[in-house]
């Protein structure tokens, strides 16, 4: 496996990682936020749903900017490939 494939992977995981970690972040701290507000204010699940329907919007949108981010990155030169692949002859 070349070594641009293994950084790709890599980048790959992390991203994933970074998605999943967003969701479930900006969601629970909306919905616990909403929740202490309807405990304060004594407003039933008011807070709490419009709280948690910012945050799944919210990490919806963080989403779609990290994806176009990484989508809009330039290819880096990782180093040399292994020298097991010739896929284009040198001339």
């Amino acid at each position: 496996m070349k070594r641009k494939e293994k950084v790709s992977i890599m980048k790959n995981v992390a991203l994933i990682t970074q998605v999943g970690i967003t969701i479930i972040s900006t969601i629970l701290i909306a919905l616990l936020l909403g929740k202490k507000l309807d405990e304060w204010l004594g407003t039933g699940v008011l807070f709490t749903l419009v709280l948690l329907v910012l945050g799944i919007a919210s990490s919806f949108m963080t989403i779609l900017r990290l994806g176009l981010r990484e989508k809009n990155k330039p290819i880096e030169d990782w180093g040399e490939e292994d020298e097991d692949e010739d896929d284009h002859p040198d001339f």
